[in-house]
């Protein structure tokens, strides 16, 4: 007994001195598998990685405590100890070679791993056959010890290799594999102690010992596992005491733990690939398989039913407990085995009859008052058992009964529906409705398997995937369709071809614009918050384009092809991927450097306010309610980090603030402050641009994300997603004619796709644009804004205009106010000049839409083409215009021949009241930039005039008055402002 005791306390002390080495030294010893079936497991319950070195350190400590201890006492170790040792130390290295590999993605495949465990089965059965170690089996009922002869090599190899995957399965929660083996080792011992007639092995004693110093660090929340280096490990211990035993049979009751486990996977699997392939409903195409457990190993199912780690370790140790101390009480009564068993089978089934009570779903009308009813899914089944009702609610939706068509609401209500089923439907919902975040939200929900399953959802949410820039998702999800369904759709196969160029190109461009930042930071000047969120930005592109370039090369591995082909093919990923990988590592290193140079700059004056507080006084709010305003953007209360004036010319004030997130949420937002000091009527600009961008948002419109608002007395703020300063009026000054010409022409596509989403919903958007007090465009609102124009262009001239000369005019004005009037009405913008189109990586995007109006559609592309930034000359400006014609007649638009017309008339009509208000300016302030833009916009309207005979009464007309004004213009001087 003495001899146990130390080799117990050796193993102990040992093994947490190993235990704690393992755990500082194997930190790069991390499994990063993400195991097929498992994907709700990762979401509901993430856990950081952790070293797998504990199963090395139980091997270690228990077999040096195992050699060592007998020699003190002038002994060597017993014949059944190397034995049990050394398949120990077998399976062992197997379980050590498949966590090498979980470093850098998946283990061992399946197959192979089973053959290397049954060829070291094989071979220790035959060694303990051929060096005669096997003893007699005890089995149940019989009234003596069986020899089994040489039938006793298979049931040997058996044992051992379904030990060794039953202790593996049960690896699952920290603390279950490690104590349920002490159980099963605990049992050994009281066998021997109970029953000294029976030989058991020394053994149990160091691998406790070194159990029991494992624990220490894996028990919940563990810190430490064990890996498949000791689970196949102390599963091969346990069956090779069993064998020694002779109690091969009474295996099943002293690890019950991992007999349950091992029975539910086998259960799960038979009923898949067994009865599932025998009876099989018309709907298996698009469902999962009837399954009899939510998940396996049967720990897991558990854990879905909402038990936390401790709850699982209690039931599974404390059956493992009262099946052990039955058996040891009852080594030699059959009925006691037969009632472990019994137990067994109790567990599982009524584990099984959890299943309809958790794993079934169904939707239904959850009433609200005074509101429509909201479809809300409920967990259970849609019955009532003497008044108590068998489900309850998991979640409202945000659907209510009036969006439901009727045929589907009969459809779908009240019918149960699986797990998988439920998260589709909710998605196709949500999608129907224009919801599309909450869409994907359901969709992601659904494991990929099982939405491969439904094609029609597949592609629908790889166009989603794609309109937010989530190209990789997006390739995957379209190459992943089965081959059948991709030969159907051949157009997929261009659209995945475009996106990995859309990829490849972001990549490039990001890179090379974040690096021309970084090195004019270095020579002057620059917001390291912008510099430092363009950088990540190109780190991600170059990321996700990495992991398409080694997606690709995994595909070629499986493809019979041309091998010549092939080598070429890897060798061009090769090179692609090694320029890549030095971008990253370019990008990380002006990370670092930015890192470093806001860590060395000079702390903030001691009373100087915190950003918080600053922020909050710039926007007139308390710290709390600044707080309140933001935490809708993410999760948690955020902290301000910073707080500066947005570069972006207003006549309201905008800011932009860097947040810090306990969880998730935008690491910048832009705040607008509409103020009654700044703008009379700040309110109908308020609730205007906050309803129009949020319809605009949930159609999938490229404009900025609302996260929320707050209307006040005397002000409001708009508290919106942050995309950048740089606008396309930027780029286009910096860029030569061929340049412009490529960016209005990705500006005029923008539009197209503004225009062809915003048309659809024009009933909604018009409706929303009603609710404040805003003019819609009509023939008094074109006429009014037209005398203002030309009564500041007479007044810059020193000559008044008289009623005579307007009512001349505005006669002369019929044909440009009636075209106007005359043309289909869209959703326009109609201050969409160079200024407010935001270039990102992802594209191009609109923003400031207080002007937002329903009106002509050419008014959009006749205020973008007017500006003088986006001078490109006459025939190029008419190439864009016959392009916005033909992708608006391919995008249901309604343009026809006369859209040019309209575009002129339109652009005549912005360029009079453009050069109305820089003769204003002019008048009041002077100044060369004013002058600049004067003459620019007078020369394009009398440009249009030229070209339209329509008009040319008109230009007759205003044709003095603007001689008279450029003359005056260019004696204006500055003059004090008023």
């Amino acid at each position: 007994m003495g001899q146990s005791l130390a080799a117990f306390i050796i193993a102990l002390a040992l093994g947490l001195a190993l235990s704690r080495l393992a755990l500082r030294s194997l930190s790069w010893l991390q499994s990063r598998e993400r195991k097929a079936g498992k994907e709700k497991l990762h979401r509901l319950f993430p856990k950081p990685r952790r070293p797998l070195g504990g199963g090395a350190a139980i091997m270690a400590s228990a077999s040096v405590a195992l050699l060592v201890t007998p020699l003190f006492w002038g002994d060597i170790p017993s014949p059944a100890a190397l034995w049990t040792m050394a398949a120990g130390w077998a399976f062992a290295l197997i379980g050590l070679g498949d966590d090498l590999r979980k470093v850098t993605g998946q283990g061992l495949r399946g197959r192979p791993k089973l053959l290397l465990q049954l060829a070291a089965a094989l071979a220790l059965a035959w060694l303990l056959w051929e060096f005669n170690q096997f003893r007699a089996v005890w089995i149940p009922f019989a009234p003596a010890p069986v020899s089994l002869g040489w039938w006793h090599l298979p049931l040997a190899a058996l044992v051992i290799l379904a030990a060794a995957n039953a202790a593996n399965l049960s690896d699952g929660v920290d603390g279950l594999a490690g104590g349920a083996a002490a159980i099963a080792l605990l049992g050994f011992l009281a066998v021997g102690a109970l029953h000294p007639g029976y030989s058991v092995s020394p053994a149990p004693w160091p691998f406790l010992g070194a159990i029991a110093a494992f624990l220490v660090y894996n028990l919940p929340p563990g810190r430490l596992l064990m890996g498949d280096t000791g689970a196949l490990a102390l599963g091969a211990v346990i069956a090779m005491l069993g064998i020694f035993a002779g109690a091969e049979l009474w295996l099943l009751a002293l690890a019950a733990p991992f007999v349950v486990n091992a029975a539910s996977v086998l259960l799960q699997l038979g009923t898949v690939r067994g009865l599932w392939r025998a009876v099989r409903p018309l709907r298996h195409h698009t469902t999962e398989t009837s399954r009899p457990f939510l998940c396996t190993p049967i720990h897991h199912h558990f854990q879905l039913l909402g038990w936390g780690d401790w709850k699982v370790l209690a039931l599974f140790w404390g059956l493992g407990a009262v099946e052990a101390a039955c058996a040891a009480c009852f080594f030699d009564s059959g009925l006691a085995w037969a009632a472990a068993l019994a137990l067994q089978a109790c567990f599982l089934l009524g584990a099984a009859l959890q299943k309809p009570l958790h794993g079934q779903y169904f939707l239904g009308l959850l009433p609200r008052p005074e509101q429509p009813s909201a479809l809300a899914l409920y967990r259970g089944l849609p019955l009532q058992l003497f008044g108590l009702p068998l489900y309850r609610l998991h979640h409202e939706t945000s659907i209510t009964e009036d969006m439901l068509v009727g045929a589907t609401a009969e459809s779908i209500l009240w019918r149960p529906i699986s797990e998988v089923e439920a998260h589709v439907v909710l998605g196709k919902i949500y999608a129907d409705q224009k919801l599309f975040e909450e869409a994907v939200r359901e969709w992601e929900q659904v494991p990929p398997r099982n939405l491969l399953l439904r094609p029609s959802v597949v592609l629908r949410l790889a166009r989603i995937y794609y309109g937010r820039d989530r190209l990789l998702e997006a390739i995957k999800l379209w190459e992943d369709l089965p081959p059948a369904r991709l030969r159907e759709m051949p157009n997929v196969r261009e659209v995945v071809r475009s996106a990995k160029l859309r990829l490849a190109d972001l990549a490039g461009k990001s890179h090379r614009q974040s690096m021309r930042m970084m090195r004019a930071a270095r020579t002057r000047p620059a917001d390291p918050a912008q510099l430092e969120s363009s950088l990540l930005t190109a780190r991600r592109w170059n990321q996700e384009l990495l992991s398409l370039l080694l997606y690709e090369r995994d595909k070629l591995r499986g493809r019979p092809a041309d091998p010549e082909a092939v080598r070429e093919r890897r060798e061009l990923l090769r090179i692609t991927r090694a320029a890549v990988m030095a971008r990253i590592r370019e990008l990380d290193q002006a990370l670092g450097e930015i890192a470093r140079a806001t860590a060395g700059s000079p702390e903030a004056p001691a009373d100087s306010p915190d950003p918080e507080q600053r922020a909050a006084q710039e926007l007139r709010l308390s710290r709390q309610e600044l707080l309140d305003l933001l935490a809708p953007a993410g999760r948690g209360i955020p902290h301000v980090m910073r707080a500066a004036v947005h570069p972006k010319a207003s006549r309201n004030a905008v800011f932009r603030l860097h947040l810090e997130w306990p969880e998730e949420g935008p690491r910048t937002v832009i705040v607008k402050r509409y103020a009654d000091d700044r703008i009379a009527f700040f309110s109908a600009c308020y609730r205007r641009e906050r309803g129009v961008l949020e319809l605009l948002h949930r159609y999938g419109c490229a404009v900025p994300r609302v996260y929320s608002g707050d209307l006040r007395e005397r002000d409001a703020l708009l508290v919106m997603q942050d995309l950048g300063d740089e606008t396309l009026a930027e780029r286009l000054e910096a860029s030569d004619a061929r340049g412009k010409h490529h960016w209005l022409r990705s500006a005029v596509t923008a539009l197209v796709s503004f225009h062809s989403t915003a048309h659809q919903h024009l009933g909604s958007l018009s409706a929303e644009v009603s609710k404040v007090d805003k003019e819609r465009l009509g023939r008094e609102y074109y006429l009014r804004a037209l005398r203002i124009a030309v009564e500041r262009i007479s007044t810059l001239a020193a000559a008044e205009l008289g009623e005579s000369e307007w009512r001349r005019a505005a006669d002369q004005m019929y044909p440009l106010v009636s075209l106007l009037c005359e043309r289909p009405a869209g959703f326009i913008h109609f201050e969409l000049t160079p200024h407010h189109f935001l270039v990102t990586d992802a594209g191009l995007y609109l923003f400031d839409l207080e002007q937002a109006t329903i009106g002509p559609l050419e008014f959009d592309l006749a205020t973008l083409l007017a500006q003088p930034e986006s001078e490109v000359g006459d025939d190029m400006r008419a190439g864009l215009v016959q392009y916005y014609r033909v992708c608006g007649s391919e995008s249901d638009l309604p343009v026809d021949a006369d859209t040019e017309r309209g575009v002129s008339y339109a652009t005549l009509f912005k360029c009079l009241v453009y050069a109305g208000a820089a003769a204003h300016f002019l008048d009041r302030f002077g100044g060369e930039h004013h002058l600049q833009r004067f003459q620019y916009y007078l020369d394009r309207c009398q440009s249009v005039i030229a070209h339209w005979p329509a008009l040319r009464p008109l230009g007759a007309v205003l044709g003095p008055k603007f001689r008279a004004a450029r003359a005056a213009a260019g004696r204006t001087r500055r003059r004090p402002s008023e």
